[in-house]
């Protein structure tokens, strides 16, 4: 853990990071500030380590979310389930969990690479509508969209 996290202040030390640039859309501010309520080095070391690896597992987290509209902007439940599915399929790609690499690697509408993604977000949405007894209402939905993207 580096010192140049940590700063004091009134005699007493703080830590502070500055939001990474990919994570501004979602954390409205330039920096997180929190007082370690110590005034001793080596005991703000020490609580400075401890609030460094939560403030990583945190960015982690919020760099493989999984995006998805409201469940009120859908007009049945089981079609807002249907994508639900096929997003976390994609997540399920993401480099801290199976690191695909149709995830990992650009690709563009149309491309072998994202028909191939697309393919098996579907799919996997697909069996789970069908392990939840929805998939006589979603099924529609899902085969006009693998005949727009495939």
């Amino acid at each position: 853990m580096s010192v140049n996290h940590l700063y004091k202040r009134n005699n007493t030390y703080y830590y502070r990071i500055r939001i990474p640039k990919d994570l501004k859309h979602i954390i409205p501010a330039k920096e997180i500030k929190k007082s370690l309520k110590s005034n001793t080095i080596h005991a703000a070391k020490s609580l400075a380590k401890v609030m460094a690896s939560k403030v990583e597992k945190t960015f982690l987290l919020l760099r493989s979310q999984v995006l998805s509209p409201e469940q009120q902007t859908y007009d049945k439940s089981e079609h807002f389930y249907n994508t639900l599915f096929h997003e976390l399929s994609h997540a399920s790609g993401h480099a801290n969990r199976l690191a695909s690499k149709s995830i990992l690697e650009p690709s563009y509408f149309g491309s072998h690479e994202y028909s191939k993604e697309a393919l098996v977000a579907e799919m996997s949405a697909a069996f789970l509508c069908g392990h939840s007894g929805i998939e006589n209402i979603t099924i529609e939905n899902s085969a006009a969209y693998l005949i727009l993207v495939c």
